[in-house]
């Protein structure tokens, strides 16, 4: 369950460097990576304390990545359809993640965007 990866284990306490008190963050440590898992878990409780969610709730939302994966995490189990605006230069590994988790992927094209030579070359409609 998503909340289980919402931890401060990746954060040490690191003492004697200064006076003051010095947390250091441990991504190795954070079992969810370095996706924005409390951002999202706070859109998603917000939307609902406000009553903003409801059955006819569809989720849209923009991204380069992370934070759609998180997003993509919080909306699965709570049955929240998902659809992600990734732009041009996420990483096929996010891409492939946040689709895994049930959401919609589209691609947010403006005039300005450039194409990656890693990203491969596919007709309209395939993301």
């Amino acid at each position: 369950m998503t909340s289980d990866l919402l931890t401060d284990s990746a954060f040490i306490d690191v003492q004697g460097l200064c006076a003051a008190r010095v947390f250091l963050k441990i991504e190795a440590l954070n079992p969810a990576g370095s996706i924005k898992i409390k951002a999202a878990r706070g859109m998603i409780s917000a939307l609902a304390l406000a009553g903003r969610t409801g059955p006819q709730t569809r989720l849209i939302g923009s991204s380069s990545g992370n934070l759609g994966v998180a997003l993509a995490m919080i909306c699965a189990p709570k049955g929240i359809p998902f659809t992600c605006a990734l732009d041009l230069n996420t990483s096929e590994s996010n891409r492939k993640t946040i689709k895994a988790l049930g959401a919609e992927v589209g691609i947010s094209l403006s005039t300005t965007a450039r194409t990656p030579k890693s990203l491969p070359q596919r007709p309209a409609g395939e993301y």
